[in-house]
């Protein structure tokens, strides 16, 4: 394993560590992570955001669902919706995560992206009920990416959205569960690249062409 010159583990290995133990959980998750960190960052430029926030918010986003390592694999592979009980459960996920990269001292700033991701614009998220601009912009970036990665990929109670129809999706939610300008901006994006070369599209394409 690689490490930092003064001989500690370099961060990119722990995230890396990490985002493994995340994929061995949840086999339908695996490339998630780095695929939702790829979107982040494109919309994050949209958004002019510094490059150290960029920074910040990638490796957020590679880390944001490490808090579901300590749910229940009955919850995460149920084919059917989940309960109540089930959804309380899995809500309990970013604070989770909190517990366990606190200890390792990651920044403030990426800690409250993965706090944060799953608040709403309308304030009806969660943990805390934040709302609108008191959102952490990155964890509204993260947000919307993981969204749209969520929809566009299958899942033990669903199989994937086509990419029209999770944008639609994205679209309907403006203004209640996303911010409203970050989604408008995710749109143009990939409506462009969908119009241009529709029958080339992937997610793997997306990155290796933006990218450059």
């Amino acid at each position: 394993m690689a490490t930092a010159n003064n001989g500690r583990i370099a961060v990119e290995d722990v995230i890396r560590s990490l985002n493994i133990a995340i994929e061995e959980k949840d086999h339908y998750t695996r490339g998630h992570s780095l695929r939702v960190a790829e979107y982040s960052v494109e919309l994050a430029k949209i958004a002019a955001v510094s490059e150290e926030e960029i920074k910040l918010i990638y490796r957020a986003a590679m880390l944001h669902d490490i808090g579901q390592i300590a749910i229940e694999e009955s919850v995460l592979h149920k084919p059917g919706v989940l309960d109540e009980q089930e959804k309380l459960a899995m809500q309990k996920h970013p604070t989770i995560a909190i517990s366990i990269l606190e200890p390792l001292n990651f920044p403030a700033g990426m800690i409250d992206i993965i706090l944060h991701h799953h608040e709403w614009w309308n304030g009806h998220g969660y943990p805390d009920g934040l709302a609108r601009t008191a959102i952490p912009l990155g964890a509204r970036i993260l947000s919307v990416a993981d969204a749209f990665d969520a929809m566009t990929s299958d899942r033990p109670h669903r199989a994937k959205m086509t990419i029209p129809m999770a944008l639609n999706r994205l679209e309907d939610g403006a203004n209640r569960q996303w911010d409203p300008d970050l989604v408008a901006a995710w749109l143009k994006l990939e409506r462009a690249i969908l119009e241009k070369e529709p029958a080339e599209f992937t997610h793997v394409y997306l990155w290796d062409h933006l990218k450059g």
